[in-house]
């Protein structure tokens, strides 16, 4: 998925630690880090508000659901 919008695919990683990073797909290197504190259970990726762009929605464990455009 092209988050920055640069051309280039990103990584999108969710962790057991709370932490949501976005990666450059090339060569792994963090675009962007953040810490939610709580266990990330799943990501979605998808047009949830049919945009036409893609957005990334975050399921945590204490069920809090987090979006991002």
């Amino acid at each position: 998925m092209d988050v920055n919008n640069d051309g280039q695919n990103e990584l999108i990683c969710g962790w057991s630690t709370g932490k949501l990073q976005i990666r450059k797909e090339i060569n792994g290197d963090i675009i962007q880090e953040i810490e939610l504190n709580v266990q990330i259970s799943k990501l979605v990726i998808a047009d949830l508000n049919n945009s036409g762009k893609k957005q990334i929605a975050c399921f945590l464990e204490n069920g809090e659901v987090i979006g991002y455009e």
